[in-house]
């Protein structure tokens, strides 16, 4: 047996471990780093929004907090349940710690229903359009691609767009890093059991690079190349590719 042996649910694994190490460590400065959804930002990024991207949409302690085993959680879960009720607020960041205590340790079943009950709850409470939500699927994303069940993967992102399209107007800059990340999905998902047709992943994907585009257009002054760059790298100042396909810049 290779001390390496790489494949994609490992690939996964690792990026999500790495980031729990980063997370623990260095929350307070990366909740400053990070723009929120409330942001008044209309810079134009290019850049891809990264699998973990909505940290800074919830409260600090829900991820910030000392480490606990998994029996630990449960417990803490079972008293909050007695004292408060199961649909209490406080338990959420015990079903995140419960969901990714439980997935270092290989246990994606209990991962997946911790941070689907998590969800749940910031549903009953905060409501259907909470953008807090965004940061669970995050974890629930993690959690399903390791555990290679596609379907729900693909009914988070779907979740992840619907409330993005309640969050912001079609043509708000903040989400184009998000609508970059869900097109590579669509278009990446198209070999996997994810409940929807290749016709539906096409439709989503043309539908997001549109949209994409527009909002680029606008926030450019209509220059053709820094939109087209959004999409395609050699359209970009500094690509060394091919520029052939790319308009000269207007003006």
């Amino acid at each position: 047996m290779p001390l390496f042996h790489f494949n994609a649910k490992s690939t996964i694994r690792i990026e999500f471990r790495s980031f729990l190490l980063l997370l623990f460590m260095c929350f307070p400065m990366a909740l400053m780093a990070a723009s929120d959804l409330s942001s008044n930002s209309n810079t134009c990024s290019v850049e891809s929004a990264t699998a973990f991207e909505h940290v800074s949409l919830v409260p600090d302690t829900w991820f910030n907090s000392d480490r606990r085993n998994a029996e630990e959680y449960r417990e803490r879960i079972a008293n909050i349940e007695t004292n408060s009720g199961v649909f209490a607020y406080e338990m959420v960041p015990e079903l995140l710690g419960l969901g990714i205590s439980s997935l270092e340790q290989s246990d994606l079943a209990t991962s997946s229903g911790a941070f689907e009950r998590a969800l749940y709850i910031i549903r009953v409470n905060d409501g259907l359009y909470s953008t807090k939500q965004l940061a669970v699927l995050d974890m629930m994303i993690a959690a399903n691609s390791v555990n290679e069940q596609w379907k729900k993967v693909a009914q988070n992102y779907d979740l992840m767009r619907w409330l993005y399209k309640r969050s912001f107007t079609d043509d708000d800059p903040r989400q184009l890093a998000t609508l970059k990340r869900l097109r590579t999905w669509y278009m990446e998902s198209y070999n996997k059991d994810t409940g929807q047709t290749l016709e539906q992943l096409f439709t989503s994907s043309e539908e997001i690079y549109e949209q994409a585009i527009r909002i680029m257009w606008n926030c450019t002054g209509g220059n053709e190349a820094d939109t087209l760059c959004f999409w395609h790298r050699a359209c970009c100042d500094d690509s060394e590719l091919d520029r052939n396909m790319c308009p000269l810049k207007n003006g």
